[in-house]
């Protein structure tokens, strides 16, 4: 998540610092080195579904749907900055940890009134660690990111236990 809230920071301060300039904003292109999957997200579709398909999780079960929805509906709070609400989704370990760098963020957002959007990229596929995980596409002013959210089941119900921005 620390990850996650330094890439918001970047972003945050990259809108800024468009938003106050008298030029043009210059769309960031793509990366040209087929590596940075990143830059690419046909590319990293296709790498992220091969490493599912080479590392099959058992026992896949549960509801993927369940899954996008939650994922859809933590996203569409996140862009109405609705804080409460999007505590109600963490682990309350996940929280603890990251729940006052979310609070600093999403504030930033507010006053900018920055949203992002998201696109799934890789089905939610159970894991070793019995966690539900999905890749997904940011699409923000500046650019993408991929990211990776898991959601573990705590009190019998589906948390989140990670959102975290996937390396270049």
């Amino acid at each position: 998540m620390k990850v996650f809230n330094t890439v918001l920071f970047a972003l945050l301060f990259a809108a800024l610092v468009a938003a106050c300039s008298s030029e043009t904003p210059v769309p960031i292109s793509a990366p040209q080195s087929s590596s940075d999957l990143a830059g690419n997200p046909s590319l990293f579709r296709a790498t992220a579904a091969s490493y599912w398909e080479a590392n099959p999780s058992p026992g896949l079960a549960g509801d993927p749907e369940l899954f996008r929805a939650k994922s859809v509906a933590y996203w569409k709070a996140f862009n109405v900055y609705d804080l409460e609400t999007l505590k109600t989704y963490y682990e309350p370990g996940l929280w603890l940890e990251d729940g006052g760098e979310l609070y600093r963020a999403v504030d930033l957002l507010k006053q900018l009134a920055i949203q992002v959007e998201m696109e799934e990229q890789v089905a939610p596929v159970k894991n070793d660690q019995g966690e539900w995980e999905m890749m997904l596409l940011m699409m923000e002013p500046t650019g993408t990111r991929n990211f990776r959210m898991a959601w573990v089941e705590s009190d019998d119900e589906w948390l989140l236990s990670a959102v975290t921005e996937l390396p270049k």
